[in-house]
């Protein structure tokens, strides 16, 4: 009952179209350990897309400003730019952490806080539908940084 439970969720044009029911779970899913008035524990993660999108924040100044219609066109670009997961080290997940915190900053205008997850989970639902409604295409950005955080397993120094 105490563990930390991540929903780990790519939003894609493809998949996952029930934005109604996204929209939702951006509100209610944003503790790991204890959502207050809902039956389960668990943070969305909601990212575009989560694994290609985290891959590459490792390893792309200014992620956050590439934009792909699917999962499936990020990860053809990450296997022709050789992008690999398996290269991921403490100093590129430094790396993708600054690239997470300044997309943030884009996102919501605010100074990142943990505790205000609710916050970054809603705003980024919203900026990035608004920007596939402009484009047709969705800016990188995977939230799954913010489990490690969440963990205590990456600590942030401002």
């Amino acid at each position: 009952d105490n563990a930390a439970i991540y929903y780990v969720f790519d939003r894609d044009n493809e998949s996952n179209k029930d934005t109604e029911f996204i929209k939702n779970m951006t509100t209610v899913l944003v503790n790991a350990r204890d959502n207050m008035n809902y039956e389960r524990q668990g943070m969305l993660l909601l990212s575009y897309p989560s694994i290609e999108g985290f891959t590459l924040s490792n390893f792309f100044n200014d992620s956050f400003n590439q934009t792909f219609d699917t999962g499936k066109s990020l990860k053809n670009y990450i296997h022709d730019n050789n992008y690999n997961h398996q290269k991921i080290s403490e100093s590129t997940l430094a790396f993708a952490t600054n690239e997470l915190i300044n997309a943030l900053s884009i996102v919501n205008n605010k100074e990142f806080d943990i505790d205000k997850y609710f916050e970054i989970s809603k705003d980024t639902f919203e900026f990035e539908e608004n920007e596939y409604l402009k484009t047709k295409r969705y800016r990188v950005l995977s939230l799954l940084i913010i489990a490690l955080i969440d963990l205590g397993l990456i600590e942030l120094e401002f």
